[in-house]
């Protein structure tokens, strides 16, 4: 075989990952977490400016009227996973209705 020439050293490479791979995990552990901040994005702001993209004049006035629309749709509709309300989701709307435009 031969692969049993290179036995010896691949198992000893291995053996280096294994041990910094675990000696990593080890000194990640040691250091104290930092607390992080995480924002909700606005809606409102965002679809304003995609509408504004799309060209439409009235944006701020259809950005409230579709968050709201969005937002009573996602409260009151079932909650199954095949409805999806997520920012992708929202700018595929609105690119549709730039579309129609």
């Amino acid at each position: 075989m031969i692969f049993k020439k290179y036995l010896p050293r691949l198992s000893s490479v291995l053996a280096t990952l294994l041990f910094s791979t675990t000696s990593i995990v080890a000194t990640a552990q040691t250091y104290p977490t930092k607390p992080i901040t995480v924002v909700v994005p606005d809606l409102e702001l965002i679809c304003e400016n995609m509408l504004m993209a799309e060209g439409f004049v009235d944006a701020k006035i259809l950005a409230r009227k579709f968050t709201v629309l969005y937002a009573l749709c996602r409260d009151l509709l079932s909650k199954q996973d095949h409805y999806d309300w997520g920012l992708r989701a929202i700018k595929s709307v609105l690119v549709v209705a730039g579309g129609f435009k």
